[in-house]
């Protein structure tokens, strides 16, 4: 199943470039997506070249589909709510990996996002105005994700600041600084964009 969703992202990706269907922050939310997808099949001994060369004739025979027109639509709404949805996954990682009270004192300076700060908080207040009770129920489960994979992908063992044992394996290291990676590179787009929150899109 995560290999064929892989795969789907893979084709978003190539749809959307072809047929510039996908806007700034929609394209760093799906890149972060497929990064740390990759990432995360690696660590599970997958091999994600596999499924990259095994989607690409499909990817192939699309290269001639009109960008215009009923199927062509179809794909393109089924795009828009995906990456939609990534956008906010990626809008409640970054939040998450600000610096703020309650967080513990080896969190702190360890993220880029921080320079970003008020983007991420416009786009997460925005996403609050039409769903405030799931947003806010999300909250507290990804604050203890971006702690569980910013100790894995920033705090080396050799950090004295650092939990002791920290140090993780290779594989999650690795997981951990794409997810981490990831929230950083959507935040750093959001200040660029109009529209932080990202509006749901119509017609679903």
């Amino acid at each position: 199943m995560a290999m064929r969703h892989y795969g789907e992202l893979l084709r978003m990706r190539a749809l959307g470039e072809r047929c510039d269907w996908i806007a700034a922050a929609e394209q760093a939310a799906l890149a972060a997506t497929i990064d740390e997808r990759r990432a995360w099949l690696t660590s599970w001994q997958a091999d994600p070249t596999k499924v990259e060369s095994e989607t690409q004739p499909l990817l192939d025979s699309e290269a001639a589909l009109e960008c215009a027109g009923p199927p062509a639509g179809r794909l393109k709404a089924g795009i828009d709510m995906a990456v939609w949805q990534m956008r906010i996954t990626w809008a409640l990682r970054a939040q998450a990996l600000l610096d703020g009270p309650g967080r513990p004192d080896w969190f702190s300076g360890r993220s880029s996002v921080n320079e970003h700060r008020a983007a991420v908080e416009e786009a997460v207040e925005g996403l609050k105005t039409n769903h405030r009770a799931d947003i806010e129920a999300a909250q507290p489960g990804f604050r203890l994700e971006a702690e569980r994979m910013m100790l894995a992908a920033r705090c080396p063992g050799s950090d004295q600041a650092c939990p002791k044992g920290a140090a993780a394996a290779p594989a999650l290291h690795d997981y951990a600084e794409a997810w981490v990676s990831g929230a950083e590179a959507y935040a750093a787009v959001l200040p660029t964009v109009e529209d932080k929150a990202g509006q749901r899109p119509l017609g679903d």
